[in-house]
């Protein structure tokens, strides 16, 4: 018998529209930088990546949407798979 061990997905997210994020896999902070007041909306376009190396396994799972944070609007937040 043989088999192949993949090491575990990993995910990590990337903001592909230039903004900085920092903290740890549980807590992560994005820097949107200085925003005037009444300006406008500041958007931020995520994206989930597996960044195992190697043989690894796929990549589920979901967002937890803060319910409480007022000013803020997260839109188009599916389910991970793949």
């Amino acid at each position: 018998m043989t088999g192949t061990v993949d090491n575990y997905a990993t995910a990590s997210i990337k903001a592909l529209s230039g903004q900085t994020i920092t903290g740890t896999p549980t807590a992560e902070v994005i820097n949107l930088g200085a925003l005037q007041q009444n300006s406008g909306a500041a958007t931020v376009t995520l994206e989930v990546q597996n960044s195992a190396t190697g043989l690894a396994d796929q990549l589920a799972g979901s967002f937890v949407k803060p319910t409480s944070a007022t000013g803020f609007t997260n839109g188009g937040f599916a389910t991970i798979s793949g």
